[in-house]
């Protein structure tokens, strides 16, 4: 008896927590999207996000693997490349993408779209010769930050601009996968490629965004949004992601790709009076 309980509990823990993570990312950023409708830049959001988030996740990827195998040096040129490029792909590209996408749709069209990333990731393995499923981590497949609400306008560009945010994701991945094979530390390998696309996004956006009024910080819901997004998705998910594939293998995070639907459905009906329309 002890058994079997031992056996459901060790399935219903990160099935639980893996749902919870994809209501809370679908929650959350709708939240900070109604927060942009109100006038906060998503430049500035974007910006402030990832670089607090790098602040906190750097001396937390320490204490992560403080207890873990010596890897190799961490700085070295080939890594310090690969972290230029996991950053370029995995952060300033594929955000501002998929912010831009969902502006364009809605969303149930991000998390649609979203879905094409195993798709395209296989298709991308066999193209470059890789197979990019073999390494567990594959966990941190969804991007840092998506935003999931606002009121469709141009499908047809939004879409375009998602499928395009899934593909910088996919090639992301493809680094990822060699980058991990060379530095098994992976929450040291998440820290440095997201303070390179830190840097990446806080000079994409000084560029976009040129109203100095815009990037003063006030004791206001804006910055208590910007430290809950920091938090959440720079420690609390990437933890949960990488300790669900540790445990259950390098597939069952992207597995829970489609509840994100089913919360986006539900909230945007329910809070944000969102319609279905048939054929889209």
């Amino acid at each position: 008896m002890g058994l079997v309980r031992g056996q459901m509990e060790e399935e219903m823990v990160p099935f639980t927590l893996m749902v919870i993570m994809e209501g809370c990312t679908i929650g959350l950023t709708i939240v900070t999207k109604t927060a942009m409708n109100g006038g906060m830049s998503p430049f500035v959001f974007i910006a402030y996000t990832n670089a607090l988030g790098s602040i906190l996740l750097l001396p937390y990827s320490f204490f992560f693997h403080h207890r873990g195998s010596e890897a190799q040096p961490l700085f070295t040129l080939p890594l310090m490349l690969r972290f230029f490029f996991l950053g370029l792909t995995g952060v300033a590209i594929s955000q501002n993408l998929a912010f831009f996408g969902l502006y364009y749709s809605s969303p149930i069209v991000v998390c649609v779209m979203g879905l094409l990333i195993p798709a395209i990731s296989f298709l991308l393995s066999i193209i470059t010769r890789k197979a990019a499923s073999d390494d567990k981590l594959e966990a941190k497949i969804n991007p840092p930050l998506l935003i999931f609400y606002s009121t469709p306008d141009r499908w047809v560009l939004g879409s375009t601009l998602l499928a395009a945010s899934s593909l910088s994701v996919c090639v992301w991945n493809i680094i990822q996968v060699g980058t991990i094979k060379q530095y098994p530390q992976v929450m040291k390998v998440v820290s440095f490629y997201s303070l390179a696309g830190t840097i990446q996004c806080s000079i994409f956006s000084l560029i976009m965004e040129r109203n100095i009024n815009a990037w003063k910080l006030k004791l206001n819901m804006e910055l208590l949004l910007i430290i809950i997004t920091a938090i959440f998705g720079s420690v609390i998910r990437s933890t949960v992601h990488v300790s669900c594939a540790e445990m259950k293998g390098h597939l069952y995070v992207p597995m829970f790709k489609p509840f994100g639907i089913v919360f986006a459905t539900a909230f945007g009906l329910t809070f944000f009076t969102n319609s279905l329309h048939y054929g889209r």
